[in-house]
């Protein structure tokens, strides 16, 4: 079963080809976005969303120096693992490295908003260099004296790459946007850094907060093998955390049961249930086997029992398990992007994407533009002096909403951090958002 599109179609044809165009200009190490000179291949006058979209920029500014906003030109470092250590550029029937497919189709999402933008009077200066995922390739990259220049930076991917990326921010007063990594361990405190991703313990907020809003007085169990991966048990541990500040687990209204059993078809599990009321099993599983497994058990009870099952976002890779457990337990997951494809603008933005690298978008080109138009955002609402942001900054892309807000320790801003994550519901065979 393929629950959403492939996300990564492999280049071919023109798209290789333009592949090696990006992949050049990462080895020149400067793009430049400026009024009547471009280094993208020339595209008509179509403005890629809706002009709606685009005026929410602008409409939005309130800051008394967006007209010298609009006059500079933004010196952006764009920080990506683009393996070019693994391309050979004289032989053009060589695949692109799948590990770099993630930067390239970023950075042609990232085109297409720095083009609707620069229609917009908003000049930017791209400097791309190759991270390589590895730590001593960044550290050569941050000693090049231009990157104090920079204005902002942009990346890097990988969570042991952003430490060392926010240390050398902070020290430099560079604001950093991270588009791409959920993980905030050991990161750096950085008053100018934002965080797009949301964290593992923001989505298990959200989820445990959606089930409190909508399901109040259920019967929640959170069910989980006693043999946990690393990844799994974070999850798990997060959950637990948001379900403990939310839920009683003794008392008379006590609503909220642990069950540690590899699978679910024990009496055990039965008795947890309530026979007339709503029941919310929470499966903090990365393991395909044990979801399956456990989803076809639950499933047969559903028959006498009224149940809904809340996952994790990773099962949308899952492609053995069939979409009738995912409909028929009603399963929510949550997400940090959703594209929905009867949107007039996503129509616009594929149509235009497909005609200038002639592959579908994968969620990393989503992501890559309205990363970019949410820089956009910044430099007219700003000036990217982020000690002028709002104490909560909402902003509604194409794939991605931002809700961003600060974390602080004693009143002591630490970094800012994506808060708004996607609820989605399997709902006719299809997958929904419904928040």
């Amino acid at each position: 079963m393929t629950l959403v599109q492939n996300l990564l179609r492999p280049l071919n044809g023109n798209s290789y080809l333009f592949a090696i165009f990006i992949l050049l200009a990462v080895v020149s190490c400067s793009s430049v976005f400026k009024k009547g000179e471009t280094t993208i291949p020339d595209t008509d006058s179509t403005t890629v969303v809706h002009n709606n979209h685009l005026a929410d920029v602008l409409i939005e500014t309130n800051d008394a120096n967006a007209d010298e906003y609009l006059s500079r030109t933004w010196k952006v470092a764009l920080i990506l693992p683009f393996h070019l250590n693994s391309i050979d550029f004289y032989d053009l029937e060589t695949e692109v490295n799948p590990k770099a497919i993630l930067a390239l189709t970023f950075y042609e999402g990232a085109l297409l908003a720095l083009d609707s933008l620069k229609k917009l009077g908003l000049n930017f200066e791209i400097r791309l260099y190759d991270t390589q995922r590895d730590t001593l390739a960044l550290k050569r990259i941050l000693a090049k004296p231009e990157l104090k220049q920079m204005d902002i930076i942009v990346g890097p991917v990988y969570s042991d790459n952003l430490d060392i990326t926010a240390r050398f921010a902070r020290k430099n007063n560079i604001p950093m946007l991270s588009p791409l990594s959920p993980n905030k361990s050991n990161l750096a405190v950085n008053k100018f850094m934002l965080m797009l991703t949301p964290t593992i313990e923001t989505h298990c907020e959200n989820l445990v907060r959606h089930i409190k809003q909508n399901y109040s007085g259920a019967t929640i169990v959170l069910a989980y093998s006693p043999y946990l991966t690393e990844d799994e048990k974070s999850f798990k541990n997060s959950i637990k955390t948001a379900l403990d500040s939310t839920f009683s687990r003794s008392g008379a209204d006590a609503n909220y049961r642990e069950f540690i059993q590899s699978a679910v078809n024990s009496a055990e599990f039965d008795n947890l249930l309530s026979d007339t009321g709503q029941n919310i099993v929470l499966m903090p599983s990365l393991s395909e086997s044990y979801v399956s497994l456990n989803l076809g058990r639950i499933r047969r009870l559903v028959k006498k029992r009224n149940i809904i099952v809340y996952g994790l976002p990773l099962w949308l890779r899952f492609e053995s398990i069939d979409i009738k457990y995912f409909e028929s337990l009603g399963v929510h997951l949550t997400n940090n992007w959703f594209v929905d494809y009867e949107d007039p603008e996503i129509k616009t933005f594929r149509k235009k994407y497909i005609e200038t690298y002639n592959i579908e978008p994968s969620k990393y080109a989503y992501k890559g533009y309205d990363t970019f138009f949410f820089l956009g955002k910044l430099c007219l609402n700003c000036g990217l002096n982020f000690d002028l942001l709002p104490r909560d900054l909402t902003w509604v892309g194409l794939s991605s909403e931002y809700n961003l807000r600060p974390v602080e320790v004693n009143g002591i801003i630490q970094r800012y951090e994506n808060s708004y994550v996607n609820i989605l519901r399997f709902k006719e065979f299809s997958l929904i958002s419904i928040n």
